[in-house]
């Protein structure tokens, strides 16, 4: 693998990075991708797109079983891992006392499940008759997970030392035992899930207080 950056100082840049990891187990493989443009449109705008792709084969974990069955087994999962996360993240100076910090960020994760094992004391895992699926043959496990996320900061330095800061933080979580396959079609009920927000104030002020003795 390797990357690649252009020149910062200029108006615009590129990231680019590209990874394929190779394992010693048959089949299992891991390709990182990750194109970041960044724009800077004056001196007050400045602007970072990226979009990040990973792909993990044959890639095992533990499985949480729920069968009283296999209560007395270590079940490991063989499964298939798609993660995209995409973010912009903008910086506005008003002055140069004020600015505002902006970061948006979608992550989802899908995982399917090929077979699972059963882990034996030597490290390796054994076949195991557990399916992962329900009686109508619904998969228990398959997991599609999606995270939205909004970040808005706005900092006034009211004096040096000293700055108030206004942050808005809103979030949106989901996940669902079935795979979309699709990334476009994870937003058909993504924003119909609970939302949260929060809103906070921060106020740090500094005292110079050998000043505040010699007035005194």
């Amino acid at each position: 693998g390797g990357f690649y950056s252009s020149d910062y100082s200029k108006k615009y840049a590129l990231d680019i990075s590209l990874y394929n990891r190779f394992y010693n187990a048959r089949g299992m493989n891991n390709l990182d991708v990750e194109l970041s443009p960044r724009m800077r449109f004056s001196n007050k705008l400045f602007m970072v797109l990226s979009t990040a792709l990973s792909r993990y084969l044959n890639n095992y974990g533990f499985v949480r079983v729920a069968d009283t069955t296999y209560s007395g087994e270590i079940i490991i999962g063989k499964r298939n891992r798609w993660i995209v996360n995409n973010s912009i993240a903008a910086d506005y100076t008003f002055t140069n006392r004020m600015g505002l910090v902006l970061r948006l960020n979608h992550y989802w994760q899908e995982v399917h499940y090929l077979s699972f094992g059963e882990l034996q004391n030597d490290g390796w895992t054994t076949l195991s008759n557990y399916s992962g699926a329900d009686a109508s043959g619904k998969s228990l496990h398959n997991t599609s997970y999606n995270a939205f996320t909004i970040d808005m900061n706005f900092r006034w330095v009211v004096y040096p030392g000293s700055e108030i800061s206004f942050v808005w933080k809103y979030n949106i979580y989901a996940s669902k035992n079935a795979l979309d396959l699709n990334y476009f079609n994870v937003f058909n009920d993504l924003f119909e899930q609970p939302q949260l927000n929060g809103f906070s104030v921060k106020a740090l002020f500094f005292l110079d207080a050998g000043k505040l003795k010699r007035r005194n």
